[in-house]
């Protein structure tokens, strides 16, 4: 008799134990630590590259505003060197609005009656309230949205239209006001006798916003209430410079000595960015050069003034 014996067979499940997924959780969590830094450090970049372009478009625009009309646009914000102390003028409308041609922006800017001021008629309203990509850095953390709660565009750069910083303090020197490229009415190529690749046209300024406006000092003439700064359509944009570059940007809100929310604190009219080190401005040859906080005040001065006769090194 011939029995068959069927042999018996047992299936072990493998397993982690407890110590062996601690220790799988512990390196993945020290392989993210190491690669998250690189992961921010590389969307900064794109970022940061993507506002220089937006500076470079608007350089251009600028440059070819200026083919056009033999005359560099109006900064919108001036000084009156006639009155005792100079006093701050004001045009209807602002440096953005008359390089949006150039932009590939025409849609706005024919919807807009220059004879008006931006926020003065029910057109000019609708188009100031679009937004225009050219004027939002990506790296502006700052703002949550690219319009204001009254729905208007805002804008991250601005004309930059006198300087008033000490060569040698560093501290604002109200007596050593100087005028940049851009001035109120425009001027010609020309008058930037320092040469336009030693000149700032325009300058970051991000972090601009709303609820600065409580400190702010000049009104807007339609309404009583104090000029929107952060707007792109608001002649008021335009600022001067009185402070080092990224002046008071620790703590975030700046120090109790000098919060944001006062002028020349932070962002409040000055060059400013939420790049780590320093800030784009753009050059009137149309380039775009990234200026380091330790800049030299002597130099960031003459970088701005169009015609002080300085001799520029290295920056």
């Amino acid at each position: 008799m011939k029995i068959n014996c069927a042999r018996g067979t047992r299936s072990h499940n493998a397993a982690f134990t407890l110590i062996e997924l601690l220790v799988v959780i512990a390196i993945i969590g020290v392989l993210v630590g190491l690669l998250l830094p690189a992961v921010q450090a590389a969307r900064e970049a794109a970022r940061r590259m993507s506002c220089s372009n937006n500076m470079r478009q608007i350089g251009l625009a600028t440059l070819n505003y200026e083919s056009t009309y033999q005359r560099l646009p109006s900064s919108g914000q001036g000084t009156n060197f006639q009155t005792s102390p100079p006093s701050t003028v004001f045009d209807k409308h602002s440096a953005f609005t008359a390089i949006l041609p150039y932009l590939e922006q025409s849609s706005i800017y024919q919807q807009m009656d220059l004879r008006f001021a931006y926020n003065q008629t029910p057109e000019n309203i609708a188009a100031a309230k679009q937004v225009v990509s050219q004027f939002i850095c990506p790296s502006n953390a700052l703002r949550s949205s690219p319009q204001d709660p009254d729905g208007y565009g805002c804008t991250d750069y601005g004309p930059i239209y006198y300087v008033d910083l000490d060569p040698v303090t560093g501290l604002r020197n109200k007596a050593l006001r100087a005028e940049g490229a851009l001035v109120k009415g425009g001027s010609r190529l020309a008058s930037v006798t320092d040469g336009t690749s030693n000149t700032v046209f325009f300058g970051e300024d991000i972090g601009r916003d709303s609820w600065m406006q409580v400190n702010h000092v000049y009104l807007d003439p339609l309404d009583n209430e104090k000029r929107r700064f952060w707007r792109w359509a608001e002649a008021d944009n335009a600022f001067g410079i009185s402070k080092k570059i990224n002046n008071n940007n620790s703590p975030q809100g700046g120090p109790a000595d000098c919060p944001w929310t006062t002028n020349n604190c932070g962002p409040f009219e000055e060059i400013f960015s939420q790049h780590p080190g320093g800030a784009h401005v753009l050059l009137g040859d149309g380039s775009v050069r990234f200026l380091t906080e330790s800049l030299d005040p002597a130099t960031l001065r003459s970088l701005i003034t169009r015609s002080g006769g300085e001799v520029i090194g290295e920056f």
